[in-house]
């Protein structure tokens, strides 16, 4: 813009000295015409003369470079600029408002009891489990370590180092152990969601409600929420899409906020230890008896 500007600047200076030479010479020209007229006609004669001459002739010289007059359209230029930005986000605005629809991988509600009865039936014949997880937290952070399964309601998370987290259920209750604070905390296995995935007979027709299912080609996603109402949240078991085998989970609370579990290196059906699934203290032994 600068540097168009001087450019504007510097024709204009250019043009100047030719301009006003035209227009004295044209005036020049003009004068002894004016005054031979006034002196053989009468005077009202004469008048309607003068728009004839000087004026036309002064007018055309001036008229030609206020058209193309550089400075001019510079300034006009930049008393209404385009913002590149600001049109782009103006004219993305209605598509990115609109969320992604996800109905491509929605399975209709007439195909979910087939699907149901092969997720419970492959939820029951996997009586125990072990591996390695990775839990993605609502905050963004990662978190992994390894897991064991004992059906029904035995489960346990012990979380890598500098995590100083152990989560382990007994059966009727959740203890997380942080052992950094050297505190235990308890609640029944019935206000998690690790009571629906510890079951050993999941019924999605009484245990839970149904909310929606989703499929790909690798993996499917049952999105249920307690059915009695105590359980806040919901939670979308994500399950291998030909095996219905558990890969892992999404637990949202109250809150809306969704903590994601991924399992793998999972070997199904294998002997566990009892004591995985107590913690070494008074309460949790006497809960054991």
């Amino acid at each position: 813009m600068l540097s168009a500007t001087v450019s504007a600047i510097a024709l204009v200076m250019a043009i100047g000295p030719h301009l006003h030479v035209s227009l004295q010479a044209a005036i020049d020209e003009a004068q002894p015409v004016t005054e031979t007229a006034v002196e053989e006609t009468a005077l009202d004669e004469s008048v309607p003369e003068l728009p004839e001459t000087a004026p036309e002739d002064d007018s055309a010289p001036l008229s030609m470079p206020l058209e193309s007059d550089p400075i001019a359209e510079a300034v006009e230029a930049v008393s209404d600029p385009v913002d590149p930005v600001a049109e782009t986000i103006l004219t993305a605005e209605p598509e990115t408002a609109e969320p992604t629809p996800v109905t491509s991988n929605q399975v209709a509600e007439a195909e979910w009891p087939a699907i149901l009865d092969q997720v419970s039936a492959a939820l029951s014949a996997a009586r125990t489990a072990k591996g390695n997880f990775v839990q993605t937290n609502a905050d963004g952070s990662i978190t992994s370590g390894t897991f064991a399964l004992n059906r029904p309601g035995r489960m346990r998370f012990d979380y890598d180092d500098p995590t100083p987290i152990l989560i382990v259920s007994n059966g009727t209750t959740v203890a997380m152990e942080d052992s950094e604070l050297e505190t235990v905390d308890r609640v029944p296995i019935g206000s998690t969601p690790l009571g629906l995935i510890l079951s050993t007979d999941l019924r999605f027709d009484e245990d839970v409600e149904v909310l929606s299912i989703l499929q790909n080609a690798d993996r499917v996603g049952v999105r249920v929420s307690d059915a009695t109402g105590e359980l806040e949240g919901t939670l979308t078991m994500v399950l291998d899409a030909t095996s219905y085998d558990l890969q892992g989970w999404l637990a949202t609370d109250g809150n809306l906020q969704t903590t994601v579990v991924d399992l793998f290196d999972v070997e199904k059906n294998v002997r566990l230890d009892p004591r995985l699934f107590r913690l070494d203290d008074a309460e949790d032994e006497e809960d054991e008896r």
